[in-house]
């Protein structure tokens, strides 16, 4: 005789099994036009620059053209060349510039305005666009907006500010000679777009006036707060008509339209479709459904302050966690935190990255729990 409830949990199983395969196919749907709305719809698309191995200072390139495996902004696999800027000594020590796929996706939207800035400002006011980019990196943005406005045929003074005085001449020197030429043209002042780099600090230094469009990538780790704590400092600062910073579409897909009029990024996120794709980044690069992020935005406000102790409670479906982030001993900042796809466990960002040793004490489901990190 059957049991009735064996059939009822068979049942729930397979309708469970099926849930999973649904989201599964809806979140592939949904990579894969974020994909194409970026490859096909964004004008401007990024090249990728080739380099050779360099060392100097305390800095190396790393260069093997072999492709491998990486991930995209989207999330999907990309075979392509692993380059990577990294430093060897001193503070900060690790990668700090790659040249993958999900680089050039992170700079389409970005380039895109830059280009749209500059021709506006060229073609409706007769001025040429002054361009400030902070952070030279392995040129990969630099090179591609001087072959974008030569491309589309526009004028412009670029200023790059760049900390390190060896990360430019190792990029002059690991790069093929096409884009060392490209570099070359645009130093020498001879040619109708010019560039000017600045050794300093971007964040302490006296900001410039009358910038048209400002893009910033100085940040070691993507999507930290840091990233957008700075930037409306700098957009405060520098006041550019136009402002983009690197990996700022994982924090548009938590803060939405607010975080853009403020700080006054792309146009093109008025475009629900851009909007939806900055959902689609967030969940590759974090790891997490963006509806967890927004819950922790809504549970705690915008802004904590690094020195209070927190608790926080998140009621999902049947579940009421409270969360106990507490301050290191040392002092040491966290900048933000994350639960994982099963919510059993807490991520704590500290200084920026993922601590390697941490302990996070939390209540689930009304009993006390202490977990270390061991990933």
């Amino acid at each position: 005789m059957t049991n009735p409830n064996d059939k009822k949990t068979e049942e729930n199983l397979e309708q469970t099994e099926a849930n999973i395969l649904e989201q599964f196919r809806l979140r592939q749907e949904a990579q894969i036009a974020a994909q194409k709305l970026y490859r096909n719809e964004l004008p401007v698309q990024p090249l990728m620059i080739t380099y050779e191995p360099y060392k100097q200072g305390d800095w190396e390139l790393v260069s093997n053209p072999k492709p491998v495996p990486s991930s995209s902004y989207f999330g999907t696999i990309i075979s392509a060349p692993d380059y990577r800027l990294q430093k060897t000594r001193g503070t900060g020590i690790g990668v700090w510039m790659s040249i993958t796929p999900m680089e050039l996706q992170s700079a389409t939207i970005h380039l895109t305005t830059l280009i749209d800035v500059a021709q506006s400002s060229w073609d409706n006011d007769g001025k040429v666009p002054h361009i400030v980019i902070g952070g030279f990196g392995m040129g990969m943005f630099l090179l591609n907006a001087l072959f974008q406005l030569e491309n589309y045929s526009l004028p412009a003074k670029i200023t790059v500010v760049e900390l390190s005085k060896d990360i430019p001449e190792i990029v002059m020197a690991a790069s093929s000679d096409v884009t060392e030429q490209l570099l070359a043209d645009a130093l020498s002042g001879d040619y109708d777009v010019s560039l000017e780099i600045i050794h300093d600090d971007l964040l302490k230094m006296q900001p410039i006036n009358d910038v048209d469009y400002m893009f910033v990538d100085i940040w070691q780790m993507l999507g930290t707060d840091a990233a957008r704590e700075q930037s409306r400092e700098l957009k405060k600062n520098w006041n550019p008509k136009a402002y983009g910073y690197w990996g700022e579409e994982i924090d548009v897909a938590v803060y939405g339209k607010e975080l853009v009029d403020e700080l006054n990024l792309s146009d093109y996120y008025n475009d629900p479709r851009i909007m939806d794709a900055c959902d689609v980044i967030f969940e590759a690069k974090v790891g997490l459904p963006i509806k967890l992020a927004r819950k922790k935005l809504s549970a705690i406000g915008s802004h904590v302050e690094e020195d209070q102790i927190i608790m926080v409670s998140i009621k999902d479906e049947s579940r009421n966690v409270d969360f106990f982030v507490p301050k290191y001993e040392d002092d040491t900042a966290f900048a933000s935190w994350y639960l994982n796809k099963s919510k059993s466990r807490i991520f704590v960002v500290y200084g920026d990255q993922f601590n390697d040793s941490f302990e996070v004490e939390y209540r689930f489901n009304e009993e006390a729990q202490t977990w270390s990190s061991s990933w």
